[in-house]
């Protein structure tokens, strides 16, 4: 699989759950309170609730980091912001990454806006993007160099929890299937993703047994599982690179990552995914 320049960040941010964002939110005063596992009846009605969520990060048994996902509306648009700590193993010399990934959608889960960073000593990246009539455009910093981009969009995009929630919405049966156009933190720009719903599961998190909704996704080449609930937030979720998320209590997903203690591992990055994401940097100017 070849990797483009944003890939290296994709992976990091791709921790947010197909993308997950807000704007902002320091200055809104959105008490953090913690959702329950399920939505209540009326939460369903609009495929949206406000609260946080949490997530453990995790490489087969080792946990390499966690996600804080926080949730608002503020008039009509639904606000959505997610930190995460990543712990990285770059050919034997450990980093610690932060991902702050945040968005602004509209009543109907479309994207109006979105910012993302990742700070961390591997590769430093801000990006802020926006949403005017039928165009994304968009800025990167990258290395201290600012780059402009732009897409023309056919139709608006989405994001993580709306993606999701078009596919419940539908009252699905299962193999049926939907194609959504997403913002891809692995390209960083818009790309068909499709969704097939695999029927209802059941997954055993924090007390005991959940009921979740399985969905196959198929982005840019590559498939993933992924659990969500009634209201589509993820449950649990494979990500790149044999990374798992899973929904835990804060006290569970931040164990071992609190005031700058080692977590149980690292996710190893190796020397031909460098290479790759160097070879992009080189070819930036050629992007539209």
């Amino acid at each position: 699989m070849k990797l483009e320049l944003f890939d290296l960040c994709g992976l990091l941010s791709v921790v947010f759950f197909g993308v997950v964002l807000a704007v902002d939110l320091p200055r809104l005063g959105f008490l953090p309170v913690e959702v329950e596992l399920q939505p209540s009846p009326e939460q369903m009605q609009t495929g949206f609730r406000e609260g946080v969520s949490w997530y453990g990060l995790y490489v087969d048994e080792a946990k390499v980091g966690f996600v804080r996902k926080e949730q608002r509306r503020s008039g009509g648009d639904r606000i959505v912001r997610s930190a995460a700590v990543l712990d990285l193993d770059v050919m034997g010399s450990e980093h610690r990454v932060r991902v702050d990934l945040a968005a602004t959608m509209n009543r109907m889960h479309e994207l109006e806006r979105v910012e993302l960073s990742v700070i961390g000593g591997v590769l430093d990246v801000r990006l802020e993007g926006k949403v005017v009539g039928s165009r994304l455009g968009m800025t990167l910093e990258l290395a201290g160099v600012e780059h402009q981009m732009a897409y023309d969009l056919e139709r608006p995009p989405t994001i993580g929890i709306g993606a999701y929630w078009m596919v419940l919405r539908r009252n699905p049966e299962p193999g049926s299937r939907i194609t959504v156009e997403v913002f891809d933190p692995l390209t960083a720009s818009p790309r068909p993703m499709v969704l097939e719903y695999e029927g209802p599961d059941e997954l055993a998190l924090i007390d005991g047994a959940v009921p979740a909704h399985h969905i196959r996704r198929r982005l840019e080449g590559m498939t993933a599982e992924v659990w969500v609930n009634d209201v589509g937030e993820v449950l649990r979720e494979q990500l790149p690179f044999g990374v798992t998320a899973v929904r835990e209590t804060e006290s569970d997903a931040t164990w071992g990552f609190t005031r700058g203690a080692s977590g149980e591992g690292a996710l190893k990055i190796g020397t031909e995914l460098l290479d790759e994401v160097s070879r992009g940097i080189s070819q930036i100017g050629d992007r539209p």
